[in-house]
Order: C-alpha cells, then sequence, then structure tokens
C-alpha cells in the first residue's frame, strides 16, 4: 500500500514517502510485498542505489531465516 501511494504521489507530484521509510519496512518483514509492489506499479525499479539497498536487505533477510531454519 505505501508503495503505491508513494507511486501516486510521484505521479501527482506530492508528498512522496522517503526512501528511508520504505527501506524500513522491508526490514521489518516487507521484503516480498516491496518487490511485488516494485513489480505491480513500475515504481523505484530504476532507482540503482535504492535496489542495491533493498536486495542487501532481502539477501540477508533470507540468509538469516535460513541459517535460523538450519539450526533448530
Amino acid at each position: 500500500l505505501i508503495y503505491s501511494y508513494d507511486k501516486i504521489q510521484a505521479i501527482r507530484d506530492g508528498f512522496r514517502v522517503p526512501e528511508k521509510i520504505l527501506h524500513a519496512i522491508i526490514v521489518v518483514g516487507g521484503g516480498i510485498g516491496g518487490l511485488v509492489a516494485m513489480i505491480i506499479f513500475r515504481h523505484k525499479i530504476r532507482k540503482t542505489k535504492f535496489q542495491l539497498v533493498f536486495w542487501i536487505i532481502l539477501v540477508l533477510q533470507i540468509a538469516g531465516a535460513t541459517t535460523w531454519f538450519i539450526l533448530q
């Protein structure tokens, strides 16, 4: 929902959601939703720095979850 709001605001040249907030949402578990939203809304797909941070967070989350699962 936040990605769609930000996309609409980008089109309307309105108040945008800071990238820090979008990254924070990813950190607290919204990575898959963020990825789906980026694909559906074609939002933030050309922002190289945003994409780099997004994928680093997502890979670290997957690695952490995999490690936790293996050690259980």
